[in-house]
């Protein structure tokens, strides 16, 4: 491993060290702090600190004094192959939608608290709104965090933070909107993210279950007949 000393303006230096940790690893194998510390060229007191914030987030693990990598890098690389991987089987899907109703498609999978884009495509014409691929999207205030919380369950510890005022800001309210959704099989965000803007999601599964939702969203005078709307891109999948 060639230790790279360019750093761009703008990044985190502590970063840059926790990456030349790991790298290192991934090529020599399991390490002391001494050896790991020769090769990078870090401090001590730096690289102990670094050493005990990636053990404690179980990036790394400690036997007899020796440092390696644990499964949890393994883990996330197969996991960004698998969003890489439904990404590219989505977009002909999310076509098909925008082409059929005019508005934007969505597709989005959970992630702890949030209901994470991975997929985007743009209606003609559309509002401004926040969503972009990548965004953590509350799920208490979206079509797509209620139908994925339709599936999983209403945690317990949700924050429940109000963006409008539509948005629905008490817990048992939003578990019974949530029940509602799965017994119908849609969820509807009534201006609950943002002024003007109403969506609706479904869950799109396959053989191993539910694998994430898919959402159009439009001006609230575009989507006058959310369940016809569902039962229309429930027709596209």
């Amino acid at each position: 491993m060639v230790k790279s000393n360019i750093r761009s303006q703008g990044t985190i230096s502590s970063v840059h060290h926790a990456i030349d940790v790991l790298e290192f690893l991934s090529e020599h194998g399991p390490a002391t702090v001494t050896e790991i510390a020769a090769k990078t060229g870090l401090p001590r007191p730096t690289l102990y600190r670094l050493l005990r914030t990636l053990e404690d987030r179980g990036v790394t693990r400690v036997d007899r004094k020796s440092h390696s990598l644990s499964m949890r890098l393994h883990e996330l690389g197969v996991r960004a192959n698998s969003v890489d991987t439904l990404q590219i089987q989505v977009q002909p899907i999310l076509d098909r939608v925008v082409a059929a109703t005019g508005l934007t498609a969505h597709f989005a999978i959970l992630d702890g608290d949030a209901a994470v884009y991975i997929a985007r495509r743009e209606g003609a014409g559309m509002m401004q709104m926040t969503s972009r691929v990548g965004w953590r999207a509350p799920l208490h205030c979206t079509a797509t965090g209620k139908i994925l919380m339709s599936v999983s369950g209403v945690p317990e510890d949700l924050d429940l933070s109000p963006q409008t005022a539509n948005t629905i800001t008490d817990y048992k309210t939003l578990v019974r909107d949530v029940e509602q959704s799965a017994s119908r099989g849609f969820s509807l965000d009534d201006e609950e993210m943002l002024p003007g803007l109403r969506c609706v999601a479904i869950a799109v599964s396959e053989d191993s279950g539910v694998i994430g939702a898919l959402s159009v969203s439009g001006r609230s005078d575009q989507i006058l007949d959310p369940a016809k709307l569902a039962a229309d891109i429930t027709a596209l999948l």
